[in-house]
């Protein structure tokens, strides 16, 4: 019924895809909005309360990250059995590492997953500037750090 427009935004490098360095992150491949089918939001609900006894009983699935690895299996296992009846629920694999850093863009109900790798890398700059900065080296040695880092 539906049609994927987007395969994926993302671009990583052959060792970066590798199944230990992914994770799995759902979006919906066609108009008309991401609503999994009250089949896999109850056997999300049944699951989730297996592993944890004080877990919340959800009436959506709105709110979760797209790459809960929960999420993820209860699609696997129901396949198409997992979407509502406008959605088409696709796998979009990106590096771990960028966990925190992508989002799903949204147009009319179809999705796609956008990772910000520029944020990504501004952070871990940020966090290499740090540890120069904390680091017991003198003045001189931490600004000659800070030089090969950015010239």
């Amino acid at each position: 019924m539906c049609d994927a427009m987007f395969e994926g935004m993302t671009e990583e490098s052959d060792e970066e895809r590798t199944e230990e360095n992914t994770i799995s992150v759902l979006y919906n491949s066609c108009y008309g909005g991401w609503t999994p089918s009250d089949e896999a939001l109850e056997v999300y609900n049944l699951r989730s309360r297996e592993l944890n006894n004080t877990a919340a009983n959800l009436k959506y699935l709105y709110g979760l990250p797209r790459h809960d690895p929960l999420l993820v299996q209860v699609f696997h296992e129901l396949g198409s059995r997992f979407d509502g009846e406008y959605s088409k629920t696709k796998v979009e694999k990106i590096a771990k590492k960028y966990e925190n850093y992508y989002s799903i863009h949204e147009y009319d109900g179809l999705e796609d997953v956008w990772v910000n790798k520029v944020r990504f890398g501004h952070e871990e700059k940020l966090k290499t500037v740090e540890a120069i900065l904390r680091s017991s080296h003198c003045n001189d040695q931490k600004i000659e750090e800070l030089n090969k880092m950015f010239l």
